[in-house]
C-alpha cells in the first residue's frame, strides 16, 4: 500500500511539473504570424536605410512586443507553429487564411 501511495505521489508530481503551453487557435495563429511577418519585413526595410541596425536584434525586439500584445510566450508560438507544421492540411489552411487576411486588409486601405 505504501508503494502505491509513493508511486501516485511521484506520478502527480511529475505530471504537475510539466510546463503547460497555450495551443494557439487557427485564427490567433493567423494574427500572430501576420504581425511577425510584417515585423520581419519592417526590420529589413529599416536595416536597408541604416547599416548600423542589426536585423536580428530588431526582429527579436519586434517579436517580443508582438508576443506581449497577443499575450503569448515564445514557447506558445513555437509549439503551435510546430503543430501546424506537422499537420500539412492545417498548415495549408493557415497559410491561405493569412493570405486572405492580407488581401482584405489591402482592400480596406485601397478603398479609403
Amino acid at each position: 500500500m505504501r508503494k502505491v501511495i509513493i508511486l501516485i505521489f511521484f506520478s502527480v508530481f511529475f505530471i504537475s511539473c510539466k510546463e503547460k503551453y497555450k495551443q494557439l487557435s487557427l485564427n490567433n495563429m493567423k494574427l500572430v504570424m501576420w504581425d511577425v511577418m510584417n515585423a520581419n519585413q519592417l526590420s529589413k526595410l529599416q536595416a536597408e536605410k541604416d547599416s548600423t541596425i542589426s536585423i536580428k536584434n530588431l526582429q527579436n525586439s519586434y517579436t517580443k512586443k508582438i508576443f506581449s500584445i497577443h499575450q503569448i510566450t515564445k514557447e506558445d508560438f513555437e509549439k503551435s507553429y510546430h503543430y501546424f507544421e506537422s499537420n500539412p492540411s492545417e498548415m495549408r489552411i493557415l497559410l491561405d487564411s493569412i493570405s486572405n487576411y492580407g488581401l482584405r486588409k489591402r482592400e480596406l486601405v485601397m478603398n479609403k
